[in-house]
């Protein structure tokens, strides 16, 4: 209803006329499927269309959003879970038979490994498939960009502490988890604990780190980038190369 409702919504506003999508971002509970948590609502192949839009939640300061937004915007460009059939309102659409949920792409099953940081063969082929159908999906071939928001010298984990993080990472599960500093971060996984219950147990989890975060507490040396461990060398001239590029990029328009 509430993705219905924007779309009624957007539609009396001339700023959203050239917008090639349009999302909503909350901080509530948008609502639950078969009884569970639901973190985000796309109609499939929406781009450009009547019912352009999305939703989807965000924990403020735990940086989750990038990730759901990814998976959400995917859905609005024709993009299918992973593992899951052709879908018969899109032209020429492949489906995503081939490729496995398990391995834990952004369209796959939430998982905390590299993956998680990349879309499967599938869905860019899907986007592809997309992209080249020009009749229905003519916004994707038009710039109409007004602005572009710089990139930034700093990182989520750069300003997230980690108390934070196991705190809004681990709300799901019985027990208020903290930063576990004895064990700290190891292969860009921040090590959680909560205090000893009245049971006399402790219990253990972990978060993963942010880009920009020491992927070893022991060796500062090294950095996370997309759930990888890389040397903090490497790590600065990745991101300068992405400054660059926003930068030539913004020239262009």
């Amino acid at each position: 209803e509430t993705v219905m409702a924007l779309a009624e919504y957007i539609k009396k506003g001339k700023d959203y006329k050239k917008a090639d999508f349009v999302m909503l971002i909350t901080s509530l509970d948008i609502g639950s499927f078969e009884g569970d948590a639901t973190t985000g609502f796309t109609m499939l192949g929406t781009v450009c269309g009547e019912f352009k839009t999305g939703s989807f939640e965000d924990d403020p300061e735990s940086y989750s959003a990038a990730y759901i937004f990814a998976h959400e915007m995917a859905h609005g460009l024709g993009v299918v879970h992973d593992g899951s059939g052709p879908d018969n309102t899109i032209e020429n659409h492949p489906g995503a038979y081939s490729c496995s949920s398990s391995t834990g792409y952004i369209m796959g099953d939430f998982s905390f490994n590299e993956h998680h940081y990349q879309f499967s063969t599938c869905s860019v082929y899907q986007i592809q498939q997309t992209y080249r159908l020009t009749k229905k999906y003519k916004c994707l071939h038009v710039k109409n960009t007004v602005a572009r928001i710089p990139s930034s010298s700093k990182l989520p984990g750069d300003i997230v502490p980690y108390n934070l993080l196991c705190k809004i990472g681990l709300k799901h599960l019985d027990g208020k988890y903290m930063y576990d500093q004895e064990k700290g971060v190891t292969n860009c996984n921040i090590n959680c604990k909560t205090r000893q219950g009245s049971d006399g147990y402790t219990y253990y989890s972990t978060v993963g780190a942010l880009d920009g975060a020491a992927c070893d507490s022991r060796n500062t040396k090294m950095a996370c980038l997309n759930g990888r461990c890389i040397n903090s060398v490497q790590y600065r001239n990745e991101l300068l190369k992405k400054t660059k590029k926003t930068k030539k990029a913004k020239k262009k328009l």
